[in-house]
């Protein structure tokens, strides 16, 4: 017979924000909120097998300066986000065919993360920025749809550490203005699956 789904869900997600000025120039704040990814039924599922929605509890406490005469900006983030019931894809390839099923993870995600952002600006001309970020997740071992064995799994394209710095100069220049931008971008290698341990480069 037909396969038929439903869903209907009222939701409350507050995002709340305590901020204080220390001083002209600097500030600090406190943040919480929740979110909600909906569940759903795969079609790339054999029996579109359902799976429920994931929840999500976030906190953030953070500073934001701009210092000597503004020459310099400070920003820096620290943030824990505890998710429940993940929403997670295992595929299983059988010739031309792929097969997907989504399975909520037991327990909770914890995400923990650290954000710095800076920007100097050293001449009149000349203005450096550079940003870091650092995030550690850890998903719940999860049983796997297809063999039916608890597994470890993984938040995929979220590398551990990240950081970037640039460089940009202008200047007049017979009624135009020159401008030169120069950037470098790292990341560490991150999951390319939630199923498997694999990275890419």
């Amino acid at each position: 017979g037909e396969l038929h789904f439903a869903s209907s869900v009222e939701r409350f997600d507050p995002l709340v924000t305590v901020a204080y000025e220390a001083s002209e120039n600097v500030s600090v704040y406190a943040k919480y909120s929740t979110g909600y990814r909906a569940g759903g039924a795969s079609s790339r599922s054999l029996t579109y097998r359902s799976f429920d929605p994931e929840e999500v509890e976030a906190y953030e406490i953070g500073i934001k300066s701009d210092l000597f005469d503004n020459r310099v900006r400070l920003n820096a983030a620290l943030y824990a986000m505890d998710r429940t019931d993940s929403q997670l894809d295992f595929s299983l390839i059988t010739g031309t065919r792929n097969t997907l099923e989504t399975v909520n993870a037991p327990g909770t995600t914890k995400i923990r993360g650290l954000e710095l952002e800076g920007q100097f600006q050293a001449t009149e001309n000349l203005r450096l920025s550079a940003s870091y970020t650092y995030t550690d997740a850890k998903v719940p071992d999860t049983a796997n749809p297809f063999t039916g064995k608890v597994q470890q799994v993984f938040i995929a394209y979220t590398p551990e550490n990240a950081a970037n710095f640039a460089a940009d100069w202008e200047s007049p220049f017979m009624g135009a203005t020159l401008k030169a931008h120069i950037d470098a971008n790292y990341a560490d290698a991150s999951y390319s699956f939630e199923q498997f341990d694999v990275k890419n480069d």
